[in-house]
């Protein structure tokens, strides 16, 4: 993780290119969504049904949301009196750890991942 992020293959990456690569990462799950979602439940001791229509479904939303999220978080400017600029610069800051509960893994996974990713971490 720590190579990926100093050599730049990911980090590097033009934000559209991040977006593309975390909606196709949506695409899949969505794809999978009834497997993951059996999985999901037979992991974390949930309902079939939550893990269906809730867990699922709302990390497929998140994920999105983040990847919509990339294009428009860049350069900027921050309210600041007449004798100043403030610019807000959101740039990687390396690896990131990342600690799950057990009751929502694939949601909290996917609330965690998605802005870390955009991010370019």
């Amino acid at each position: 993780a720590r190579l990926a992020f100093e050599d730049g293959r990911w980090s590097k990456l033009p934000p559209a290119t991040r977006k593309r690569v975390l909606l196709k990462l949506a695409a899949v799950i969505e794809e999978n969504a009834l497997e993951l979602a059996l999985m999901e439940s037979l992991d974390s001791g949930k309902t079939i049904n939550d893990c269906i229509n809730i867990d699922v479904p709302e990390a497929i939303n998140s994920l999105r949301w983040h990847a919509e999220a990339v294009d428009k978080i860049y350069d900027q400017v921050s309210p600041a009196n007449d004798a100043s600029l403030g610019l807000i610069v959101r740039e990687p800051i390396g690896v990131v750890g990342l600690v799950l509960p057990w009751n929502f893994p694939l949601l909290m996974l996917a609330w965690k991942i998605g802005p870390a990713l955009a991010a370019g971490c």
